[in-house]
């Protein structure tokens, strides 16, 4: 912790832990990934940006380029991502379905993009839709309810996780947004990785979110498909009629471009 003193300050500090912590997820992702390997594994990135953390995931999973697609709304991280061999897709994941059949994949990634999308309903019904019966998501989100939050709003303080200018527009807390993705039976949760005790490093911090894992800053969710037939939760949110605009009759069908 020798950068609290001297040539940094306190929010270099924090800006360094916030990157550590960028860095460990997509590893951590990676190492489950070698427990989903098979031939002709099939994987998609919703989300993908620049297709970097893509290719590694990939290549946990021994999977071939023609089988790694990934989704993102930005031309130019998408024409990047290409570049990378994967094979990328423009979409709004708010208003679009995925271009593609049902039970498509066998793994689907979905890291650190809900928190970004006020529509979660329709982007979490379509993984589901396109992973076959058995197969994976891996779903990670930053945690609402993490200690460094709690005592934010302990103090009349917003959250970090929801700052007032900032790219997210969503809290998860950690429990809520475990039975928020196994509600209706869909998907069965395997386990929960909680990641980081904000503002610790990384390896101070692991000991205390093994023991508190609502404590954590982020959480990545293992979860399978299961061969329930339950209303999705965009089929839910419709029904319920809320006062949102989140209705079947904004979501588009996609048409992929060239």
């Amino acid at each position: 912790m020798n950068d609290l003193n001297g040539k940094f300050g306190w929010k270099q500090y924090l800006h360094n832990r916030r990157m550590e912590l960028f860095r460990q997820l997509p590893q951590e992702i990676s190492r489950l990934l070698v427990s989903f390997r098979n031939d002709g594994v099939k994987l998609l990135d919703v989300g993908c940006w620049d297709g970097e953390f893509t290719v590694d995931y990939a290549k946990a999973l021994n999977a071939r380029f023609e089988n790694v697609s990934g989704l993102d709304f930005f031309e130019d991280m998408l024409a990047t991502a290409k570049g990378r061999k994967v094979q990328a897709i423009q979409i709004d994941l708010e208003t679009q379905t995925f271009p593609f059949d049902d039970k498509s994949f066998d793994v689907v990634v979905c890291n650190q993009v809900l928190e970004h999308l006020k529509q979660i309903y329709l982007p979490l019904s379509e993984i589901h839709r396109v992973l076959r019966v058995g197969g994976h998501a891996i779903i990670s989100v930053p945690n609402l309810a993490a200690l460094h939050n709690r005592l934010l709003l302990l103090l009349g303080r917003q959250p970090v996780t929801i700052r007032m200018i900032g790219p997210h527009v969503r809290g998860f807390a950690y429990k809520a947004f475990t039975k928020f993705l196994t509600t209706n039976g869909l998907f069965i949760c395997q386990r929960v990785i909680p990641i980081g005790f904000h503002p610790l490093p990384i390896h101070l911090g692991s000991a205390i979110v093994r023991a508190v894992p609502s404590f954590c800053h982020t959480g990545i969710w293992v979860l399978e498909k299961s061969g329930t037939q339950s209303l999705n939760w965009q089929d839910t949110m419709h029904l319920q009629k809320e006062q949102t605009t989140y209705f079947e009759e904004r979501t588009r069908m996609h048409h992929p471009t060239s």
